[in-house]
């Protein structure tokens, strides 16, 4: 039925609800990215990415190989999370230069991981097939 504005009032009702909840939810997200254990987290994370792939090099082997490039393969999609959460809890942090450093950041994970491994492997392997000569 509408209202005197013209609008029905589910509609209004959906609104205010929304921007209420809109709020509390930023509110929520800005106290968890805001809170020591994510940051401890992916502080662990940081470190994890910076030597894990270099250890697996110098003592790993096939298994730790595939082991590593899906555990960093986990480690970007919580990084790509972290950056969705902080675009939703901040909005001046979109297109800012802490967006695009964190951005550069994760996508530079990609050659470690378990997708970008298993394409490279893909077409060294057809480019070396002799059949395609």
């Amino acid at each position: 039925e509408p209202s005197p504005t013209g609008r029905r009032r589910s509609d209004s009702f959906a609104e205010e609800f929304a921007a209420t909840n809109s709020s509390s939810f930023k509110a929520q997200l800005l106290q968890l990215i805001s809170s020591g254990r994510f940051t401890g987290f992916f502080l662990f994370l940081t470190m994890y990415s910076f030597y894990a792939p270099d250890v697996d090099v110098i003592f790993g082997d096939k298994q730790s190989e595939v082991v590593i490039s899906v555990s960093m393969t986990l480690t970007l999609a919580f990084f790509l999370l972290e950056l969705l959460l902080n675009s939703l809890a901040k909005p001046q942090y979109i297109c800012r230069f802490s967006f695009w450093l964190d951005l550069a950041a994760s996508l530079s994970l990609l050659p470690e991981t378990w997708f970008w491994k298993q394409i490279l492997s893909s077409n060294f392997i057809a480019s070396n097939d002799e059949s395609i000569t």
